[in-house]
């Protein structure tokens, strides 16, 4: 949660100064090479400093909703707005699901790979 907090005021300055697609693409990588790295982390140190990674990255989130919002009627943002808020909860609790599933085949690594 460090890294979202940290990371969210960035991404929208960035957003702002070169577009919020462009943003969206840098927190999205960001979180990539933070999920990956975590998978592949040597030790508990890495596995934090990348974790953190992700925590940045996902900073970005307002930033998808803006994207998002631009492209609705202004009559069915806020119903939109709550969908995609929606599928986010749903997809974490399907995460918890996977987890349940992989963690005893492929281990906590296998976890956080999938779930990048």
């Amino acid at each position: 949660f460090v890294g979202m907090m940290l990371g969210a005021p960035g991404w929208g300055v960035l957003s702002d100064a070169r577009g919020r697609k462009t943003a969206l693409l840098f927190a999205t990588v960001a979180t990539l090479i933070g999920g990956v790295g975590s998978a592949l982390a040597p030790s508990f140190a890495v596995v934090l400093l990348f974790r953190w990674l992700v925590g940045v990255g996902l900073g970005g989130v307002p930033v998808a909703y803006g994207l998002f919002t631009e492209f609705l009627p202004s009559a069915s943002r806020g119903v939109n707005l709550v969908l995609i808020n929606l599928f986010w909860t749903l997809g974490s609790m399907l995460e918890s699901v996977l987890a349940w599933i992989v963690l005893p085949r492929l281990s906590w690594r296998g976890v956080l790979l999938l779930s990048t």
